[in-house]
């Protein structure tokens, strides 16, 4: 192995010392990080630290600028770190008096799956200098459980810190959108069973407001298998709303409730199968979704049948539905670079007609985040949002006329933003924005927000957010859009497991 000199001192107490490098593996000695647990997941090649104190978040950031051959990824958050190899290595750690050493050694990939790492006490301190290996093999106090039968937890909350980042950061953006919300959701979650409640009120530029609250909750009465529900409270006010029999309302003030449930399934990892019925406006309908994903990114399936379509007074008004079928995926493309695009079709259905109108759209993303100074992130980003109409219809009624049922439009939406963000203290964040959006079909202007998270325990997650859009995002509307919202979201529970990990494990 080759010796390398010193190297990239940290502000403060927290440094790292590259002691010697070579073709078959490298060690560090990181100093002002009192070490206190440490997990490897050999499936991932990823190390996840954990420490007495809080440390240096920049120290990580720069290591895979310094090291891309050993290592692509690391970051850090208060109290944990997490450094992703891209290739296969095995992980040594050695505790020190003011810190630790680590050594990365590289090791050849097996021909059968990797074996998948366990959670373990901290190890303890080694006598004459030697390394503990972060095995992926219980101690020999522990019964051996073989590799392909081992389990591996939900997940390290602390490797999802990134994903969950971006995450918030573009549901700030696009606030209550029901695919961050659910991605925001997993990667947050800590726990198998869990309460939440969530407000999200819209002001629209004709005068229309919607008001909805509700409270979703998730259950596990098995290993891996939940009982899921939500109750919503709609109130909708609406000026000049076209009714269902082509006449107009001057005013229109209208509550629904609505309520969906069924079964959560975890298949291992972070991914699960949700089952439900939907029931509201009327209609009864169901739902099917996928997600599965990892700290890295997700993917995800989701088909509705006959779920009421509530966004609108006009849509209440006529009793609305949509079938919809949508698939995504997002991405870390490269350190502090994420990507998103989802494509989607929508069938818009009313009282007595179930194919009114059709529509087939996407959604992309593309945001960079740097740390500037301190833990400060800023960010530049793209979103991009489009809806086109594939077919309709027309019919005759009170001028304005003939008119397309629910206002179905086209829409082609694209948003630049600039952010900055940040943990102001404990586990209180914020994402502050600014920006321009355009609609191809309709107006452009400003496009700015602020939203603040606050999680002063595992498993609580409260957020409070605004925005103001000079363009909506929503079929139906068009013109200005200002939206407000406070979500809680309590957990509770051990990580769940998969439905196939039997009980002794």
């Amino acid at each position: 192995m080759l010796s390398m000199p010193a190297m990239a001192q940290g502000p403060g107490p927290a440094s790292y010392q590259v002691v010697s490098q070579g073709p078959d593996g490298m060690e560090m000695r990181f100093r002002g990080m009192p070490l206190r647990a440490v997990r490897a997941d050999d499936s991932q090649n990823a190390l996840s630290l954990d420490f007495h104190t809080p440390v240096d978040a920049a120290v990580f950031e720069r290591l895979p600028s310094e090291m891309p051959q050993w290592i692509s990824m690391a970051y850090a958050t208060f109290d944990n770190g997490v450094i992703r190899s891209p290739r296969p290595v095995t992980f040594l750690t050695r505790a020190e008096a003011d810190g630790f050493s680590l050594r990365i050694v590289a090791r050849a990939p097996g021909p059968g799956p990797a074996p998948v790492a366990q959670n373990y006490p901290p190890p303890p301190q080694m006598r004459g200098g030697e390394y503990s290996q972060q095995q992926v093999y219980p101690p020999p106090s522990q019964p051996y459980v073989p590799p392909q039968a081992a389990y591996q937890p939900f997940h390290t909350y602390g490797e999802y810190t990134a994903l969950r980042n971006y995450q918030a950061q573009e549901l700030a953006v696009r606030r209550g959108d029901p695919v961050w919300l659910m991605a925001y959701g997993r990667a947050a979650m800590q726990s198998d069973s869990g309460i939440g409640t969530h407000t999200e009120a819209n002001w629209y530029n004709g005068g229309d407001l919607v008001i909805s609250t509700n409270v979703d909750g998730k259950f596990s009465f098995a290993n891996g298998i939940a009982v899921v529900g939500k109750v919503s409270y709609t109130n909708l006010q609406g000026k000049n709303v076209r009714l269902s029999d082509g006449t107009i309302a001057a005013t229109l003030n209208q509550d629904l409730l609505s309520g969906q449930g069924g079964l959560a399934l975890e298949l291992g990892r972070d991914s699960e199968l949700r089952l439900e019925a939907v029931q509201g406006n009327d209609l009864t309908g169901g739902k099917v979704s996928l997600y599965s994903g990892g700290p890295n990114g997700f993917g995800y399936v989701k088909l509705d049948w006959h779920t009421p379509y509530l966004d609108t007074p006009t849509a209440v008004a006529w009793g609305a539905n949509i079938d919809k079928a949508a698939l995504g995926y997002s991405q870390l493309l490269a350190y502090g670079v994420w990507a998103s695009l989802n494509g989607n079709y929508t069938r818009y259905g009313v009282l007595g007609d179930q194919d009114v109108a059709r529509t087939a759209g996407w959604d992309g993303n593309l945001r960079w985040n740097a740390d500037v100074w301190n833990g400060l992130m800023a960010g530049l980003s793209y979103d991009g949002h489009a809806d086109y109409r594939i077919g309709f219809d027309t019919r005759a009624g009170a001028a304005p006329t003939p008119y397309v049922p629910l206002g179905i439009r086209n829409i082609e939406n694209h948003a630049f933003t600039a952010t900055l963000s940040s943990t102001v203290f404990g586990g209180l964040w914020f994402s502050a924005y600014g920006g321009y959006i355009t609609d191809r079909y309709s107006n452009d202007g400003l496009l700015a927000g602020l939203d603040l998270h606050y999680t002063p325990a595992p498993g609580v997650d409260l957020a409070l957010g605004i925005r103001h859009s000079e363009v909506s995002w929503v079929q139906g509307q068009t013109g200005k859009q200002t939206t407000a919202g406070l979500n809680l979201t309590l957990g509770m529970g051990a990580p769940p497991q998969p439905s196939w990990i039997s009980n002794q494990l």
